[in-house]
C-alpha cells in the first residue's frame, strides 16, 4: 500500500524524446526523425535498435540517439499527466515565470503575466496575442510566453518501467494536442493504457515574409472516437492495451465490424466538396474529416487548376477565402 503523507504520485521519467536540437550557433534546428535522451546507457541502445538510430553517444551526463523514425508506436499510461501544459517565461537558468494563462504561480501568484487574446474565440484577436508574445521574447529581456505542453509516454518495448517525456513549445502542437486530452480522460478513468503513436508532422509558415520550416508533435490515437467514448477498451488485458510489437500487427478498436464500415474518402473528394463550400460552416467538418483520415499531406488538384497542392494548404486557402467573403 502507498504512504499516505501527502507525497505526490509521479511516474518515474525513464528519457525524454525530441523533435529538434541546436545548431552550432546554438539556433533550434529541425531534424529528420525523434531524437531520445536518457541517462540510461542501456535504453539508449535499445532504442537505437528498435528504432534503427545511430550509435548512442554521450550528451552532458546523459545519452543521445537521432533516428531517422518520424513516427513510433506509443502507449498512453493511466493517470492524470498524460498532457499538461503551461505558460511559461524562460531566461539562462530556467523558468522565471509560469501560468496557466489565468493565474500565475511562479515565482508567485498572482493574475497572468502572459498577453493573452481579448476574445479567445476570434482567429485574429488570437494571433495578436502570439504575435505580441513573439515579440516581446524577442526583447533584450526578455517578457514574452510560449506554451509549454508535456506528454507522457510509454515505450512498450524499451526497458526501464517509467515513461518517456515530450516537451514542445509549438503554438500549433498546444493548440491541437490539448484538444484530445479530455477525449483521454475517460481512457485514464478507466486504468487503462491506450495505443497510440507519436508522429513528427511537417509544417511551414510565413513569418516576416520569411518562410519558417518546422515539426510539430502529434498524437494519433489508434482507438475511434465512438470505441472510447463508449469505453470499448475497458477490462482489456495488459498485452491488449499496448501497441502491436515491432513487426506485429494488430487490428486497431473499433466501434463497429470493418464490413459495416462506410469507404473512407479521399483528399481529392474533400478537396472536390470543399470547392463548393460557401460557408465556413460547411467547411469546418471537411477539416475535421481530413484530419481524421491522415490526409492533409495528400496532394490534391483543386478545382479547375491544373497543378497539385497538399490538402491541408488547400482548405487553408478556402477558410481564408470564405472568412474574407463573410467580412465583406
Amino acid at each position: 500500500m502507498p504512504i499516505n503523507a501527502g507525497i505526490q504520485r509521479r511516474s518515474y521519467r525513464v528519457g525524454q524524446i525530441k523533435a529538434g536540437d541546436k545548431d552550432a550557433k546554438g539556433l533550434p534546428h529541425r531534424l529528420d526523425g525523434f531524437r531520445f535522451t536518457t541517462p540510461a546507457r542501456s535504453a539508449a541502445i535499445e532504442v537505437a535498435t528498435h528504432f534503427e538510430g545511430d550509435e548512442p553517444r554521450p550528451w552532458g551526463k546523459q545519452w543521445e540517439v537521432y533516428t531517422k523514425v518520424r513516427e513510433i508506436a506509443v502507449a498512453l499510461p493511466p493517470g492524470s499527466l498524460v498532457i499538461s501544459q503551461a505558460m511559461m517565461r524562460w531566461s539562462g537558468g530556467g523558468p522565471t515565470m509560469v501560468c496557466d494563462g489565468v493565474t500565475t504561480s511562479q515565482p508567485q501568484r498572482g493574475p497572468c503575466q502572459c498577453p493573452q487574446p481579448d476574445d479567445p474565440g476570434d482567429e485574429d484577436s488570437v494571433w495578436e496575442a502570439i504575435n505580441e508574445r513573439r515579440r516581446l521574447a524577442g526583447l533584450k529581456t526578455p517578457q514574452g510566453c510560449y506554451p509549454y505542453t508535456w506528454i507522457n509516454v510509454c515505450l512498450p518495448d524499451i526497458g526501464g518501467f517509467g515513461v518517456w517525456q515530450l516537451l514542445s513549445k509549438s503554438e500549433n502542437a498546444a493548440a491541437e494536442i490539448i484538444q484530445q486530452a479530455a477525449l483521454l480522460e475517460q481512457a485514464r478513468a478507466a486504468g487503462q493504457f491506450l495505443p497510440a503513436r507519436l508522429a513528427l508532422e511537417y509544417r511551414e509558415a510565413r513569418v516576416g515574409g520569411q518562410l519558417r520550416q518546422y515539426n510539430v508533435p502529434a498524437l494519433r490515437i489508434d482507438a475511434s472516437i465512438r470505441a472510447i467514448a463508449n469505453g470499448d477498451f475497458a477490462g482489456r488485458s495488459l498485452n491488449d492495451q499496448l501497441p502491436p510489437a515491432p513487426g506485429e500487427t494488430r487490428r486497431a478498436i473499433t466501434a463497429a465490424p470493418a464490413a459495416s464500415r462506410e469507404k473512407p474518402p479521399t483528399a481529392q473528394e474533400i478537396a472536390d466538396a470543399a470547392g463548393k463550400a460557401t460557408t465556413l460552416g460547411e467547411l469546418t467538418p471537411l477539416k475535421v474529416l481530413s484530419n481524421e483520415h491522415r490526409l492533409g499531406e495528400d496532394l490534391i488538384c483543386p478545382p479547375g487548376a491544373d497543378y497539385h497542392e497538399e490538402l491541408d494548404s488547400y482548405l487553408h486557402g478556402r477558410r481564408e477565402d470564405l472568412s474574407a467573403a463573410g467580412a465583406a
